[in-house]
């Protein structure tokens, strides 16, 4: 009798065995296949913040390349005189400053126009004879 429950332990545990290697292999696949969706995800989240911050950087470097032009230039001696003339109001030797002092404020113009009054109607024909018997 024990010849039989041993073949029917294999017999069952065999299957019973691989059922259960099926089962947590799929398990396993599916839980790995979800990491890989999470980690996709993610990546493709930090390559658009890359691509972000890659055209922050190229517009902070043109910015960067536009200051020191106007640095230069402003280093100059023809661009402190700019800025003398333009900003501190200061004229060479032998020439007049003109002050421009802006002049009373303009009338206000009015943004509505007056209501037109409504149009008088035509009169009817009834109306025209009526008015030529009567008057």
């Amino acid at each position: 009798m024990k010849r039989r429950s041993s073949s029917l332990a294999r017999l069952v545990g065999g299957p019973l065995l691989s059922l259960l290697l099926v089962f947590l292999l799929a398990v396993g696949s599916y839980y790995s296949l979800q990491i890989f969706q999470q980690q996709k995800l993610v990546c493709r989240t930090k390559q658009i913040e890359l691509r972000q911050v890659e055209d922050q950087i190229r517009e902070l470097q043109a910015q960067n390349a536009l200051l020191r032009s106007q640095q230069a230039r402003l280093q100059t001696p023809q661009g402190m005189e700019e800025v003398a003339r333009e900003k501190l109001g200061m004229v060479r030797p032998g020439e007049i400053a003109f002050v421009v002092e802006p002049g009373p404020p303009a009338e206000p113009v009015p943004e509505e126009l007056p209501p037109v009054p409504p149009a008088q109607p035509e009169p009817g024909f009834f109306q025209r004879v009526l008015g030529h018997l009567l008057f």
